[in-house]
């Protein structure tokens, strides 16, 4: 694959090589090692499937630093145009944006950190978008730029999109300086083997208390992993399934 540095630091465009004769094509559209020997070291978690009709315009979202999400974008029918937005208070190039087309036809993708928001606008009668997530969705912690913001002066294709109710109250840059989501630099991710310490409560009795044991090593990762559980919505969800304790005093797991 080809990975090309688009003028915004860390968001990355991936063209990957296609493999084609007379039967069709075969290509990878993502292997780990791959990318993040490249710079794209986000552990994914979920992927997502959308449809949209032609003039859609989703975004511009993103999640703040309680449940931080990287996406790494691909367009699998039809065609769209891809923006990513820098918001790290402080960067160099906060409130810049790029954007390129994507499409089932050039196969690009677009690698979209930590720290950016996304949008997108369908070109096609249809166009369906594909995307991996390094987090779970947390409405909590999402939030939506407004994609006319007349500060960002994204050059859309089209001056009236489709939008949804939410897209259209997206806050403004101005506003989004007042309550930050990302501040330049970001904070280094847990480094492997630093569980988060939650409080446990204490089991009745030895058995619970091997069973709370093996609970605190998965926790952690476990004695030969050495590494925790970094999403914070799965250590949420942890947490209060290990302080669930039946009436016959079991821990439930």
């Amino acid at each position: 694959m080809n990975v090309v540095e688009t003028s915004l630091q860390g968001c990355l465009l991936i063209e990957p090589k296609v493999f084609r004769d007379d039967r069709g094509l075969f290509l990878e559209v993502y292997r780990k090692d791959a990318y993040a020997v490249a710079g794209m070291e986000a552990d994914f978690v979920q992927d997502n499937h959308s449809r949209s009709a032609k003039g859609v315009l989703r975004g511009i979202h993103f999640q703040d630093m309680s449940a931080p999400m990287a996406k790494l974008v691909r367009c699998t029918a039809g065609r769209i145009f891809d923006v990513a937005v820098d918001l790290r208070t402080g960067s160099p190039q906060f409130g810049r944006w790029f954007g390129v087309e994507l499409s089932a036809d050039n196969m690009k993708q677009l690698y979209v950190p930590v720290g950016f928001g996304h949008a997108f606008l369908a070109l096609s009668e249809t166009a369906d978008l594909q995307y991996k997530c390094s987090a779970y969705w947390a409405p909590a912690a999402e939030r939506v730029l407004a994609w006319n913001d007349p500060e960002l002066a994204i050059d859309w294709p089209v001056r009236q999109p489709i939008l949804s109710p939410r897209d259209q109250k997206g806050e403004s840059l101005k506003e989004y300086r007042e309550r930050p989501a990302f501040t330049y630099p970001l904070p280094d991710p847990p480094r492997k083997g630093e569980g988060i310490a939650y409080p446990l409560p204490d089991p009745p009795n030895a058995s619970n208390a091997r069973i709370a044991r093996s609970a605190r090593l998965a926790w952690a990762g476990g004695p030969d992993k050495g590494e925790g559980i970094r999403s914070p919505l799965l250590r949420q969800g942890f947490c209060h399934l290990l302080e669930v304790v039946d009436v016959a005093q079991n821990v439930v797991l």
